[in-house]
């Protein structure tokens, strides 16, 4: 969820170590992954930790200072004035300065909840989602980091001292980040390593490689540095990195700027010859658009395809994504309702907003269910939210194989996340990418960017996937290039086979 009062989101560019420096220096700008936030108000069996309600009539309700520790902001309102900070224990940046409209804060969900006038938090709740913000606690004053020596907002990009820079993202981990044991980093002892390399006046490009260096170990897909605009980060490796271990086991590394290019050009009509295959199971004359982001079809012997690529759409509005999906998913069942069985293709699927995956979801639940939870933090602003949805009033209850690979992210595991425990699903392919947690961004006083993830996605037997991905029930070879070769989408074809129950053929390992 983009919340207007906070830098979190769940979409996000990643790009993964290349094999030779060259290569490295050349795909800095290249794209990859994707997620967002969650809730709703359905009666779920654990309530939100407040209860928004309506607010008392006065001209300025959020008039204020609002912290939460579980993020690291803070906010403060004065009529029409807001002052956003991001924080720690000893550091503190005012990240926003700028307008706000507090009616338009409450007719976007925010409240302040009912009992103390304490919390305040923003809901979401159509079509049928549970989406809630932060939450943020009323205080006396700002945090004590940001009483004194504050960097405003107006210095951002202007202050070059990468020391106290990179205690201040060293700090930001070390409160914020869980994952350092899933991820199987000493978070403590790597960063005292890339300290020594950090001193003032160091060029902004080795002050760059530095940071990327820190962040390298963790390859989580919504961990990046953002220069310029570009995200650079690391993740597990996927579609991207088998194709190019596939040019290289051919060509070999590539050794000039003519050579990177073959590869790059090589990765990308694989990946579009991968997405035309999965059209060739259609039957008849289908209208099918290659480009959509959600497309459907019927094979010839009467099972569906529903292919969805991404959980959000090129506009950044996670609530119009949400209606556009709503009134999209009724069109889509009644199309496959009399199939005898369904894939859903998320393999390339790098998230969006959990609220777009909440929607489709309850298409294919068969009762009202707890599907997950959501914990981040400790203290009075944690949060530990448990979402429970209800079926939609069009549903398909037929077998379903979900198929997954590690390029399937952040809020497209959280749709798998939901399917998965399902009576009639069968998750198959590989091991999503394990970046469930949304994106929380952080601007940095020299103008750079750093993005983390700070919370924890879990089932209702507590399991989390970070770091792992959520495993698969039945694994899959995904794209084989000899089956490329000869036309064929192997891991689909394999899918269909498991629906169909061909033994023989869905023994793919």
């Amino acid at each position: 969820m983009n919340h207007l009062l906070s830098n979190s989101t769940n979409a996000f560019t990643n790009i993964s170590p290349m094999p030779t420096l060259l290569l490295t220096a050349m795909l800095l700008s290249l794209a990859a992954c994707g997620g967002d936030s969650s809730g709703k108000k359905d009666k779920p069996a654990v309530q939100p930790d407040t209860q928004p309600d309506a607010q008392p009539d006065t001209r300025a309700p959020f008039d204020g200072i609002w912290v939460s520790d579980a993020y690291g902001e803070a906010f403060s309102i004065q009529g029409n004035q807001l002052q956003r900070y991001e924080f720690t224990t000893d550091h503190c940046i005012q990240a926003e300065v700028g307008s706000v409209d507090q009616q338009q804060l409450t007719s976007d969900g925010y409240a302040i909840d009912r009992g103390t006038h304490t919390y305040l938090r923003q809901t979401i709740d159509k079509h049928g989602v549970q989406m809630y913000s932060h939450k943020y606690e009323r205080r006396n004053q700002l945090p004590a980091a940001c009483l004194n020596g504050v960097i405003s907002a107006d210095q951002l990009g202007t202050i070059e001292n990468p020391e106290q820079e990179f205690a201040y993202i060293v700090q930001t981990f070390d409160e914020l980040y869980p994952m350092f044991d899933v991820r199987q980093v000493n978070w403590a002892e790597h960063a005292q390593q890339i300290e020594q390399h950090i001193v003032n006046g160091m060029p902004g490009e080795q002050y760059i490689q530095q940071l990327l260096a820190l962040i390298e170990p963790l390859a989580d897909a919504h961990v990046a540095l953002v220069a310029d605009g570009q995200g650079m980060g690391f993740n597990r490796p996927g579609l991207f990195q088998d194709l190019q271990q596939e040019y290289i086991d051919i060509h070999g590394a590539p050794q000039s700027q003519e050579q990177v290019q073959a590869l790059l050009q090589y990765i990308e009509q694989q990946s579009d010859l991968l997405l035309q295959l999965r059209l060739k199971q259609a039957s008849g004359d289908q209208p099918l658009d290659a480009e959509a982001d959600i497309l459907w079809y019927t094979t010839a012997d009467n099972y569906g395809v529903l292919m969805i690529d991404a959980m959000e759409s090129e506009q950044d509005d996670h609530l119009a994504d949400i209606h556009a999906v709503a009134a999209l998913m009724p069109q889509v069942i009644d199309a496959l309702k009399d199939t005898q069985g369904l894939v859903i293709d998320v393999r390339f699927n790098g998230g969006g907003s959990d609220g777009v995956s909440q929607v489709i979801a309850r298409h294919f639940l068969d009762s009202e269910r707890n599907l997950y939870q959501k914990r981040v933090g400790t203290g009075t602003t944690a949060i530990h939210d448990t979402i429970r949805l209800t079926p939609a009033a069009h549903t398909y209850l037929k077998p379903v194989v979900v198929l997954t690979s590690s390029d399937t992210t952040s809020a497209a595991e959280i749709f798998v996340l939901m399917l998965r425990n399902l009576p009639h699903v069968t998750v198959a392919g590989q091991p999503t990418q394990g970046a469930l947690s949304d994106v929380l961004g952080r601007v940095l006083p020299s103008g750079l960017q750093i993005t983390l993830g700070n919370e924890q996605y879990l089932d209702m037997d507590d399991r989390w996937f970070e770091g792992t991905g959520i495993a698969v029930d039945h694994p899959i070879t995904l794209w084989p290039s000899q089956d490329r070769e000869q036309g064929k989408d192997h891991a689909l074809l394999q899918a269909l086979a498991i629906l169909k129950g061909d033994a023989e053929l869905a023994t793919d390992r």
